[in-house]
């Protein structure tokens, strides 16, 4: 087991490492669209065809709905309906990193001091931490090839069978009130296209790129694409915004990959010995001088163009 502060973190980048929960940053944007005057998503509702033409994008959705836009954004994840639409299977982009990973948040009465905890296997590795007063999150990661989806009323029973034999604190976690439905489980993988437009189709996110969450960095980014691609649509023409965007974006995204890849490798320890030389140099690892080099890594470079 090992523990860390995630304030010195915090610290040794400046500020510019936080914890936003998926589920709350989409209600912040929901809320800034709302209060910008704009249509509010429309949760549950997916594009189920696209059809690009010289007047527009013909887009029909699975709640029966159709419209013409001038352009279709796809920031539908890692599996995007709107990337396989538009560019083909996902099967030719998709580059597996050889783990599963699963995630979820459950009410906690305890305390967690300091507030995150590691625990290290053969094959697989957890971390807790407290993510509110009375919540906990996990974050489970564990070495498997298989790729197929898992539907939610059989994500417990993929779990206990990856953890079978775990640390017992570990085990009354999984066993206890978890949703299930609301539960991450999927295989980590990262998605690698050659472009990231196609006529009036652009994809931002994990639909384009996705790192994955050994990088750290995938809601950062997204958002950081999102950023980039309004720029560049609001000073160039539609041709030249999409190109545009992605000239300024890709090489930092190619950084972030390699990164995650190379983590990938030594992530989880393969063998006992692997697992005791872990449990040597991570005390290391998380000392404040190598922290503080890894925290240099974790941050990337500036993408926003200073102010004229």
């Amino acid at each position: 087991m090992f523990r860390y502060r995630a304030d010195v973190v915090h610290d040794l980048t400046g500020g510019k490492m936080l914890h936003v929960p998926r589920d709350a940053l989409v209600r912040l944007l929901a809320q800034g669209l709302a209060e910008a005057g704009h249509e509010g998503p429309r949760f549950g509702c997916e594009v189920t065809e696209i059809r690009d033409g010289p007047e527009g994008v013909a887009v029909r959705f699975s709640d029966g709905t159709s419209g013409t836009f001038d352009l279709v954004v796809g920031g539908d994840g890692t599996h995007s309906k709107v990337r396989a639409l538009a560019f083909g299977p996902e099967s030719t982009v998709l580059r597996p990193l050889g783990y599963r990973g699963a995630a979820w948040r459950m009410p906690f009465s305890g305390r967690l001091d300091p507030p995150y905890e590691g625990y290290m296997e053969v094959g697989r590795q957890t971390i807790l931490y407290q993510s509110g007063p009375q919540e906990l999150s996990t974050l489970l990661c564990w070495r498997s090839d298989d790729l197929a989806p898992v539907p939610p009323g059989d994500r417990h029973r993929e779990v206990s069978r990856a953890y079978d034999g775990t640390w017992p604190v570990l085990r009354r976690l999984i066993d206890g009130p978890v949703d299930w439905d609301g539960a991450y489980l999927d295989a980590l993988c990262q998605i690698e296209m050659p472009r990231w437009s196609c006529g009036r189709v652009v994809l931002v996110g994990d639909a384009a790129w996705s790192l994955s969450f050994l990088s750290g960095q995938g809601a950062s980014m997204a958002m950081a694409g999102g950023f980039l691609l309004a720029d560049a649509l609001a000073h160039e023409t539609l041709g030249d915004a999409l190109a545009a965007y992605e000239a300024r974006l890709r090489p930092t995204i190619t950084t972030v990959q390699r990164q995650a890849r190379a983590m990938a490798r030594s992530y989880v320890p393969r063998s006992r010995a692997g697992l005791w030389l872990s449990r040597i140099l991570l005390p290391l690892l998380m000392s404040r001088p190598l922290l503080k080099l890894r925290a240099r890594q974790l941050v990337a470079p500036s993408l926003i163009p200073p102010a004229s």
